[in-house]
This record gives structure tokens, C-alpha cells and sequence, in this order.
């Protein structure tokens, strides 16, 4: 589906050279497993470092509050 640049970590970080295939049975596409960050990084500090969002609560509050009028605007009629 896609062989080259992704975003990896916080915003401007990229890794050269990733690949997304697609499911031969349902289609969905997926980044491969090399590609990705072990899932065990989601449950600890070192996705919120990687992708520089801080860890506290305050800390996600000031990373999406900016957003979240998209957001709405998206899902309401």
C-alpha cells in the first residue's frame, strides 16, 4: 500500500523508510511490525516521551484542548 517516510515520535521526527501493507483478506492496511513501537511502549512513559506530549494530566490537556473544537465541528451536523 505505501513503502517510505512516516512520522515517528513527535511532530517534524519522520523514520526514512517504513511500509504499510494491506490485508489480502479484508483490506485494511497496517504498518509493519518492524515499523512499529513494541505495544508494551504504549502502556509506559516511552510513547509520551517519543511523541513529546508529557506525561501528566495537565500535560494532555495542553496537547489537546487545542484540537478538540476540530473535533467537534467533525462529528456534529
Amino acid at each position: 500500500m505505501y513503502k517510505g517516510p512516516i512520522r515517528a515520535g513527535g511532530f517534524g521526527v519522520f523514520k526514512d523508510e517504513a511500509t504499510v501493507a494491506t490485508c489480502s483478506e479484508c483490506g485494511v492496511g497496517r504498518l509493519s511490525e518492524v515499523d512499529s513501537i513494541d505495544a508494551k511502549a504504549y502502556e509506559s512513559p516511552e510513547y509520551h516521551v517519543a511523541v513529546a506530549q508529557g506525561l501528566g494530566t495537565s500535560d494532555f490537556f495542553r496537547h489537546a484542548d487545542p484540537v478538540q473544537i476540530h473535533h467537534l465541528i467533525a462529528a456534529s451536523p
